[in-house]
């Protein structure tokens, strides 16, 4: 029986509507104290003050070279600020996006249908309502793709290594490079990053620095480690009141078969497997960084080699309610149900681990034109709708090849 009937159009009002409405429960529930730009704006009002940067009260997770951005938003009033700053995002959003859809032939004539599974994922909504920098670093690591996938190792270490800068936790890049032997990536790589952890010390003191390093080594809060949001090891261990321990040896087993993995992959898969690893691996491996897989997600996708995940989407599109959804009361609820971000992301990784896929080509991707309603019906959908029912959600298997031509953390 269908239940409802969306089209790519409507799908994207609906996406835009709820991302207005996230805007809304910001101001709501109080900028200053309920979303993370408050924590990054009140970081850099300390700098400019002569106080200590980095508060032991309110963690700060970004690098303090960071902050740069935030120095003219640093004194004005909170609301104004998050205004300012969800503007700037939503601009660079659009710009990743249209990158995207220019690095990947036939993207174009299907845009209004990715762009309302990405307006409507959770992790994009919740950064609207966290004014997160999840679009800046997305906006890096597209960079990095991008030339990787053009055979420009060069620039591809080197925005990977911003990329790193700012998120520690994509750090996983590197032994990315070693074992596929682009050596080239992992100088650049390891050059910016360096170039950009020395612009933090210059610009902002030595001191400033080590309270970041020191805020990047502490061991997760409980509340940041079983929130809704966090989809890693970490988060599923911790809501089976499971030792740390155990999280830290299966965060370590994900990063080791990825290596083992990427070895033989081309560049859209390698890109994948590493952010989902980050990902899950990292102790606090917040939903909102899906931004990050937009450009090599959407390129396997067309690719029609994202089959077996027909349901995978419902994961990425599942409202964040509250940061304890699901936590408190049978821990059976809490790691099925409050855990539906992890279980979809190790999908994803598991099926891409486990696929015999054989040999691939590292280069550009040629170009693949779609008949009519191809990639609707390849996404499970039927003509010109997002879905009919609630078993047609994507299921990339279908695609046919034209080859004729709410959290406080600041993390």
């Amino acid at each position: 029986m269908k239940l409802f009937h969306i089209n790519a159009e409507k799908g994207l009002i609906i996406g835009v509507a709820a991302a207005i409405l996230q805007v809304y429960g910001a101001f709501r529930f109080g900028v200053a104290s309920e979303s993370d730009f408050a924590i990054f704006q009140g970081t850099t009002a300390r700098f400019l003050d002569g106080s200590r940067m980095y508060s032991p009260e309110s963690f700060d997770f970004t690098p303090p070279v960071f902050h740069v951005l935030l120095l003219p938003l640093a004194h004005l009033d909170p609301g104004l600020a998050y205004l300012i700053w969800t503007a700037v995002n939503v601009a660079i959003a659009c710009t990743v996006f249209h990158m995207v859809l220019r690095a990947l032939p036939g993207a174009w004539t299907r845009r209004n249908l990715i762009a309302a599974w990405v307006v409507n994922a959770a992790g994009v909504q919740m950064t609207l309502r966290l004014g997160q920098v999840s679009w800046i670093v997305a906006l890096l690591v597209t960079c990095a793709w991008i030339a990787a996938r053009s055979s420009r190792p060069l620039v591809a270490g080197a925005w990977a290594g911003l990329a790193i800068a700012l998120k520690p936790f994509l750090l996983v890049a590197v032994p990315v490079f070693v074992v596929r032997r682009q050596w080239k990536s992992v100088l650049s790589c390891a050059l910016t990053a360096t170039a950009s952890c020395a612009l933090s010390v210059l610009l902002f003191g030595r001191e400033a620095f080590a309270d970041w390093l020191g805020n990047l080594r502490v061991v997760p809060d409980p509340v940041y480690a079983t929130h809704f949001l966090n989809a890693s090891w970490v988060a599923f261990v911790s809501r089976a009141n499971g030792p740390y321990l155990a999280a830290m040896i299966l965060s370590a087993a994900t990063i080791v078969v990825m290596l083992w993995r990427v070895r033989t992959s081309d560049e859209d898969e390698s890109w994948l497997l590493l952010l989902l690893a980050a990902i899950l691996a990292s102790p606090v491996g917040w939903v909102y960084y899906q931004p990050l897989l937009l450009g090599p997600g959407v390129a396997l996708a067309l690719g029609g080699r994202l089959k077996h995940l027909r349901w995978i989407a419902l994961t990425c599109i599942v409202p964040a309610l509250g940061k304890d959804l699901f936590q408190h009361g049978p821990m059976i609820v809490a790691l099925t149900f409050g855990s539906v971000y992890f279980w979809g992301l190790l999908t994803v990784f598991l099926v891409f681990l486990t696929a015999n896929v054989g040999a691939r080509s590292s280069r550009v991707i040629p170009a693949v034109h779609f008949h009519s309603h191809e990639l609707g019906g390849a996404l499970g959908l039927v003509p010109g709708r997002m879905g009919d029912d609630l078993d047609a959600i994507p299921n990339f298997e279908n695609l046919r090849r034209d080859s004729g031509g709410h959290h406080r953390s600041g993390t």
